[in-house]
């Protein structure tokens, strides 16, 4: 349901409820009434906010699909789940994959197609 999801990604970053509140404009119970036993669901504005701050579909929020990215973005499921794991890592570790990535990229080896040569 809709408060399973929004509690999954607010644990994913490490942010109290009071906090997504504060982010989303509305009060933290609120948000206690979204993740609860009730399964409230907030108006369309809200679920805007919540899809907008953690950058996911409204589709996914509501269960819908299962893809947590709009349509548009056409994110194969092993990118998805590689986008969610570097989205549970601080700065640290962002910055880590962030510069293995660099690496990688900078070899031809590893590309999908090499970068263009110029011809002398």
């Amino acid at each position: 349901m809709f408060g399973d999801r929004l509690k999954e990604l607010r644990k994913e970053k490490h942010i109290t409820q009071e906090q997504l509140a504060a982010i989303i404009g509305v009060e933290r119970s609120s948000i206690g009434k979204y993740e609860g036993k009730d399964k409230i669901v907030p108006s369309d504005d809200v679920k805007y906010r919540i899809a907008d701050f953690f950058g996911v579909s409204i589709d996914w929020l509501m269960e819908k699909t299962d893809s947590r990215h709009p349509v548009g973005s056409a994110l194969t499921p092993d990118e998805d789940e590689i986008l969610a794991a570097y989205r549970e890592l601080n700065d640290a570790g962002k910055k880590v994959i962030g510069d293995m990535l660099r690496m990688f990229l900078a070899n031809p080896e590893y590309r999908k197609v090499a970068p263009a040569t110029s011809a002398i």
